[in-house]
């Protein structure tokens, strides 16, 4: 779901989504959040490099390569809009879990930190250290790091600290120690789909996600990385799902994947679970420019479930 800049400046067409979603905002914290784009830098076209087994690196590093090795990889060139807006669409969806936090007790980001699992673009990372947050994203995906490899995308900025870590949380090797802990919150968008983790039907492999750990276990490290009172947010927006004799889409089952009686056996309090968003996600849509009002009402789902780490 990419929109098209205007005037040729992506800041502009972040800009113009930040003044459509406005109205449907309804907590400073979520207001002040979006206030940050105005602070978010303009963006150039990045090169990036693909090898025969599909993971990419930067240009910088396919640079460092032997020209035999570099000619057998393939330069990508990825717009200045795939910056920010990557294969995901817009960042600022993530305003949403904002609001929902705020309604949980969450007044500021100001020195909290904040893991976000399967990040998959650094918009809304960037957004939240604008805030004043340490914002760590996870995710598997290569593109990421070849991708933000300079400088200025992570690190320092402004009152907050970005970092990007690559692989799989919480047991592939070295991960979880890059991650580490003493986060106030954990959050995922769209990754943590119970139709992903536990598809209710046979479906591709190629959709799956095998999380390496148990679903208790996976529980557990989200509940060992958050301190006490911490709150755990996974907010899913999903396409319609379709019928039983056609093919079954993971991505269309947005459901939270683990059992609320396995989450509070782990220790979380549950606040919200799997909690039906089509309402707001269909606003939310409208205002992104992502279909008509008639077309959202049969094309996009959405559920979010809040848990929290007693104080």
């Amino acid at each position: 779901m990419t929109s098209p800049r205007i005037d040729g400046s992506v800041i502009s067409q972040l800009k113009s989504e930040v003044a459509a979603i406005q109205p449907l905002i309804k907590s400073k914290l979520g207001r002040d959040w979006l206030a940050g784009v105005d602070q978010l830098k303009e963006p150039a076209k990045r090169v990036v490099y693909r090898g025969a087994d599909g993971d990419f690196i930067s240009e910088s590093a396919a640079k460092a390569l032997s020209d035999k090795d570099r000619d057998a990889m393939k330069r990508v060139e990825l717009s200045p809009e795939f910056y920010y807006y990557t294969k995901y669409g817009t960042p600022l969806a993530y305003v949403r879990i904002w609001d929902l936090a705020a309604a949980n007790g969450l007044t500021d980001l100001k020195g909290k930190a904040v893991a976000d699992y399967g990040y998959g673009g650094v918009g809304q990372l960037q957004l939240s250290a604008l805030m004043g947050a340490k914002a760590v994203g996870i995710d598997v995906d290569s593109l990421l790091p070849a991708l933000y490899s300079e400088p200025s995308d992570a690190g320092t900025i402004g009152g907050g600290f970005v970092q990007m870590v690559n692989g799989f949380w919480p047991a592939g090797d070295g991960i979880a120690a890059k991650v580490g802990g003493g986060y106030d919150l954990f959050i995922s968008k769209n990754t943590l789909k119970r139709g992903y983790v536990h598809p209710e039907r046979a479906a591709n492999p190629k959709y799956l996600i095998n999380l390496g750990v148990t679903d208790e276990e996976y529980l557990t490290a989200v509940y060992k990385a958050l301190n006490p009172g911490g709150m755990y947010i996974v907010y899913n927006l999903s396409p319609a799902q379709n019928p039983p004799d056609k093919e079954f889409l993971p991505m269309a089952d947005g459901r939270f994947p683990f059992d609320r009686a396995l989450s509070e056996k782990v220790g979380f309090q549950v606040l919200s679970f799997d909690v039906n968003d089509d309402e707001f996600a269909r606003k939310m849509g409208f205002a992104y420019g992502w279909g008509t009002t008639e077309e959202l009402q049969t094309s996009i789902f959405a559920h979010y479930t809040i848990l929290k780490k007693p104080a």
